[in-house]
């Protein structure tokens, strides 16, 4: 059974309370049994539901990583505080997970702070347990959470939530995994979008050296034309073709297309689950008509092994330059770390082959 809880809280916000976007280090990406989703490293903020009427900001990168993210920035985990900085709850570790890629103990809950936001057209799960940490938020801070409604009807009364005959948990838990999912919204089935969709906040897009833009917090969470309306180049009468291109933001080891992702340009520092964050057009049905003219560190405009070997983050196949994660990082499938395979994923070494294979026969 997959695990993951986090309930949002019901009514809009109204108040919205201003906080220092403190970054700590990062200490891991969940288990292997259930990582972490969502974005590390990224610049930007993002907005929290504290109640019906209150919300705050947050850093953009909440819940990418095992931390204790509320620890100096909830209210109630300053100096003075119920519990306090550094003191229960508030120095618990968690991060955001996937309900249907948790296989842990510990059932993950449905987000309060998140209440309309969603990964992979599913409510946005939290876990403490993946981090090693110990929940004790949730029973005593989430009244809408599953796992507090101790009657089936109690739980009826909640759209995110399901009864198992005992207890109350959210439906993915359950096991409702299996809805269909648009490839022209979240990404083809061998390559879907990544990162959390439907949230407020900014992030700070990189779209040229020392120039940032401010681009939606939800930016490539599904398949979007990101750029239309937002990019400097996109409001010019002249506007170059792929501000109309939809693309979104993917896992390149989980991603089995005949044209690879790229690695980001607008988040260079950004990672994923421990690998640097990439974009795709093709997942979302688009050409790729702006990595060529306007992405000159990508690496599949590197033309040589030499020029390939001077980015950090690219490989050579030993004919073209790729990602670094495509050409070695995602082959590699530690024993400790093998996961079994689900359907419509695919095996990285198999996909890459057959990417070889296809580039010389074209």
């Amino acid at each position: 059974m997959t695990f993951l809880a986090l309930v949002a809280s019901a009514g809009a916000s109204l108040t919205r309370t201003n906080a220092v976007a403190l970054r700590t280090t990062s200490t891991g990406f969940g288990s292997s049994a259930c990582p972490c989703v969502g974005f590390d490293n990224v610049d930007g903020t993002t907005v929290v539901s504290l109640s019906e009427d209150k919300t705050m900001d947050y850093p953009l990168d909440l819940g990418g990583t095992c931390q204790a993210w509320d620890d100096e920035r909830n209210p109630s985990c300053h100096e003075g505080g119920n519990p306090g900085k550094g003191k229960g709850w508030c120095a618990q570790q968690w991060c955001y997970v996937d309900p249907c890629n948790c296989n842990i103990p510990v059932a993950p809950k449905v987000s309060a702070y998140l209440p309309k936001a969603t990964y992979q057209a599913k409510p946005v799960y939290y876990s403490y347990a993946t981090c090693g940490g110990k929940d004790e938020w949730t029973a005593g801070n989430h009244k809408a959470a599953c796992v507090n409604q101790k009657s089936a009807a109690d739980c009826g009364k909640l759209d995110k939530c399901g009864w198992s005959g005992s207890e109350c948990l959210g439906k993915e838990v359950l096991g409702q995994c299996t809805q269909k999912l648009h490839g022209f919204t979240w990404g083809m089935g061998n390559c879907r979008c990544i990162g959390i969709d439907g949230r407020d906040g900014d992030m700070m897009a990189l779209i040229a050296k020392g120039k940032t833009h401010p681009y939606p917090a939800s930016t490539g969470g599904t398949c979007q034309a990101w750029d239309a309306t937002r990019h400097p180049d996109c409001e010019k009468a002249d506007a170059p073709k792929w501000c109309k291109q939809s693309w979104c933001y993917v896992d390149p080891c989980t991603c089995s297309l005949n044209t690879p992702p790229v690695v980001s340009a607008y988040v260079p520092d950004g990672i994923y689950q421990g690998r640097p964050i990439y974009y795709s057009y093709e997942t979302c049905g688009s050409t790729d008509a702006y990595t060529a003219g306007f992405h000159k560190e990508a690496c599949k405009n590197q033309k040589s092994e030499k020029d390939c070997g001077k980015l950090k983050k690219c490989g050579w196949t030993g004919s073209k330059c790729l990602g670094k994660d495509i050409v070695e990082t995602c082959t590699r499938e530690p024993a400790s770390q093998k996961a079994p395979t689900k359907s419509g994923a695919w095996v990285p070494s198999a996909s890459l082959a057959a990417f070889l294979l296809l580039s010389q026969v074209l």
